[in-house]
């Protein structure tokens, strides 16, 4: 899901089920939600990938399974007149062989 060109845009995902995959593009004060409840495996994990760029992005990201989840934020901020970009990121993993990786940049 790529949204772009305008602000106070909301991108909500849900998804249950194997082996799930989210994939959401932002820029400039967005919101992105993403919750997935269902089991992956070693070699086909539930993926979720956020991209943002710009100021005041908010990232959550969910993954409630046995097994195999992986999620990736990036935030990548570009203040204005001084004022430095305020992104906020939050990751929730259950189960077993999950990763997670936040990177934000101001």
């Amino acid at each position: 899901m790529a949204q772009g060109g305008s602000r106070n845009q909301i991108a909500d995902v849900v998804q249950s089920g194997l082996r799930n995959t989210a994939t959401i593009n932002q820029d400039d004060s967005n919101v992105a939600t993403v919750l997935q409840d269902g089991m992956g495996s070693f070699t086909d994990e539930n993926t979720v990938l956020i991209n943002q760029d710009g100021r005041s992005n908010m990232a959550i990201a969910e993954q409630h399974g046995d097994k195999g989840n992986s999620l990736s934020i990036n935030q990548e901020g570009s203040g204005f007149s001084g004022v430095s970009a305020v992104n906020k990121a939050i990751a929730i993993q259950t189960g077993s062989f999950n990763t997670a990786t936040i990177s934000q940049q101001p």
